[in-house]
């Protein structure tokens, strides 16, 4: 392989160096990793958006209406409430600088002590129960029941729901791994054979087809959000309706929030690394 490209119309390129091409995937990657550092922000602001609103409510009402909405759902033997609102939630000083690393990325990873503390709550499907504190979130109970009613009801959402770690995370990974390390074609240049044809198809569409690796997560939460909805407006008065409403909306607008941001850091990753490692035109060969 030469170090130059003659397209189809007679022109000449330079190919990047192996350095341009390495520090241009660097950027492209850090790029990429800054951006989509924000889908954390993003998460935390929507659930202090859905807390403000449960803190407006009456526990003591919307329980009651989440264990019907169970029966009403038809999956009376199939699922569970998990309610934490009685767990103790142990508090600890830390001393070494170990100690106060993890005590800051524990909260983090830790799903059921978020749960705990009424900063989320998540439908189990391998133990058939919703983990949630009633006392501190449980609005968010009824878009939990849709999603049990989707995994339950629907071969195609359940499926979804068991791949989404690979929607989510791994096949935007691909892409853009892709993207930064295919050379972009220079103008006129036609790719060759299937798997370069293949490869420059998702690279110079990469943005576009990470985001929509997304959207059938998005999909699933939109249709458990629905059906939700419509077990919460039988059982609950219109004010507190309009609260799980509300609260559901900041669910969704952090999905799709997050798939607009990880689409685009896709795209201006391989931006950015085109930008420094693209063919670059020269004179005619003699």
């Amino acid at each position: 392989m030469g170090s130059t490209i003659q397209t189809n119309d007679g022109r000449y390129y330079q190919k990047p160096s192996i350095g341009a091409t390495i520090g241009g995937i660097a950027a492209g990657s850090i790029v990429a990793n800054t951006m989509q550092a924000g889908l954390t922000p993003i998460g935390l602001w929507s659930s202090k958006q859905m807390r403000k609103i449960a803190q407006t409510t009456n526990p003591n009402e919307i329980r009651p209406a989440l264990y019907q909405a169970v029966e009403n759902s038809g999956l009376k033997d199939k699922l569970k409430i998990l309610d934490l609102k009685d767990q103790a939630i142990p508090t600890t000083t830390a001393k070494t600088l170990k100690e106060k690393i993890l005590s800051f990325l524990k909260p983090k990873i830790d799903v059921v002590g978020m749960a705990s503390r009424g900063e989320n709550a998540f439908f189990q499907p391998i133990n058939k129960q919703i983990v949630i504190n009633t006392d501190k979130l449980g609005i968010a109970g009824f878009h939990e029941v849709g999603h049990a009613m989707n995994f339950n009801n629907s071969k195609i959402l359940k499926t979804i729901q068991k791949m989404r770690p690979q929607l989510l995370f791994g096949i935007p990974s691909l892409i853009l791994a892709i993207s930064l390390f295919k050379r972009k074609k220079a103008p006129c240049e036609k790719p060759k054979g299937f798997f370069d044809k293949t490869t420059t198809f998702i690279k110079e569409n990469a943005g576009k087809l990470a985001a929509l690796s997304i959207v059938p997560i998005v999909i699933e939460e939109l249709v458990a959000t629905k059906k939700g909805n419509a077990l919460a407006k039988q059982l609950l008065s219109p004010e507190n309706f309009k609260k799980v409403i509300k609260a559901n909306r900041w669910g969704a607008i952090s999905y799709i929030g997050g798939t607009i941001l990880i689409g685009t850091s896709v795209w201006l990753a391989n931006k950015v690394k085109d930008a420094i490692a693209g063919p670059k035109e020269i004179e005619p060969q003699e």
